[in-house]
């Protein structure tokens, strides 16, 4: 048993990327409204060939009772997707989103989501969606450390993908 899990863990090769998020301003609906959802989103995995929705991860905004920020009910939500699309990127996932009309605190331009969820589909145009490109399953996960929200994601690559010595024919 020992040698077969000694094998098992040689033949792949854990990897994690993590970003952490500027900090939320305390007391705030912005915070008010990502906690209200950060349940949901807390851990899912996206198998090859899959598409995620954060809209759909999130389902309908009713379901959750929520705060107006700058005059959008939900407001905040697209900073947490932001993080999301950063982290996606740099896996090599393939992500479609709506750029977010004004650039988001500490999250690079590229990766500014623009979130709209009116009834919980992934069928809006401003959603994020991300597409697992990879042969291999990629996890993500999502908690709350001091005022920062911070997502990570992690993947065990099989060995022979990574181009080492063992590569199979």
């Amino acid at each position: 048993m020992i040698v077969y899990w000694l094998l098992a863990s040689l033949m792949f090769i854990p990897n994690r990327v993590e970003i952490i998020s500027s900090p939320l301003p305390s007391g705030t609906a912005i915070e008010h409204n990502i906690q209200q959802i950060l349940p949901v989103l807390e851990e899912f995995t996206i198998y090859p060939g899959e598409t995620w929705s954060f809209n759909e991860a999130v389902g309908h905004p009713d379901k959750y009772q929520l705060e107006t920020v700058y005059g959008i009910y939900g407001g905040g939500w697209c900073d947490l997707a932001s993080r999301y699309a950063e982290v996606a990127r740099k896996h090599g996932l393939l992500l479609e989103f709506k750029l977010h009309s004004t650039p988001l605190l500490g999250v690079e331009r590229q990766d500014n989501v623009s979130i709209w969820n009116e009834d919980g589909s992934g069928t809006q145009e401003q959603d994020l969606r991300i597409t697992n490109n990879k042969s291999y399953p990629i996890s993500f996960r999502v908690s709350l450390e001091d005022k920062n929200y911070l997502v990570q994601s992690s993947y065990s690559q099989p060995l022979f993908l990574r181009g080492s010595l063992f590569t199979m024919p």
